[in-house]
């Protein structure tokens, strides 16, 4: 069973080390940065960081909103998982819409871009209601392809 609560610092280093090896790729393809730094960055520019701890208070997903700069509206989400995900996938699929409604009741446009290799993020984004809508052949520090996706809460 996982438990959200607010992320720390320290949560950042133990989740890279133990990120899913899909999402390393995702943030090395992004970036260019390690996940360490990647997820340091992310940490610090997002607002009310959670993670998902199991029963041991150990870090298994990672996630939040980073402000999009003159847009208050609209906010880049993103989300990690290590490979303990898989051992609570029915917890993380539950707990995730809790997160994304608290997210969007913030920001009420969410958005970013997946790395096209990465199945797992894309299914769990369908699940959630999010909406595909550009394919970019030649996105980030390594020019792959990446999906740009939505969620717009319908009240706006």
């Amino acid at each position: 069973m996982l438990t959200p609560r607010p992320a720390r610092y320290g949560d950042v280093l133990s989740m890279a080390l133990r990120l899913r090896e899909e999402d390393r790729a995702e943030l090395r393809a992004a970036s260019g940065l390690s996940p360490l730094d990647a997820l340091e960055h992310s940490f610090a520019a997002t607002v009310n960081p959670y993670v998902g701890v199991d029963e041991g208070d150990r870090p298994v997903c990672m996630g939040g909103v980073v402000p999009f700069p003159g847009c208050s509206l609209r906010g880049v989400v993103w989300a990690v998982a290590t490979t303990d995900v898989e051992r609570h996938r029915v917890s993380f699929l539950r707990r995730s819409i809790p997160w994304v409604k608290r997210w969007q009741a913030q920001f009420p446009i969410l958005t970013n871009a997946v790395d096209e290799r990465n199945s797992v993020h894309i299914e769990w984004l369908r699940w959630l209601g999010f909406t595909f809508i550009a394919r970019h052949p030649a996105y980030g520090a390594e020019r792959r392809p990446f999906l740009e996706f939505v969620r717009i809460d319908p009240r706006v």
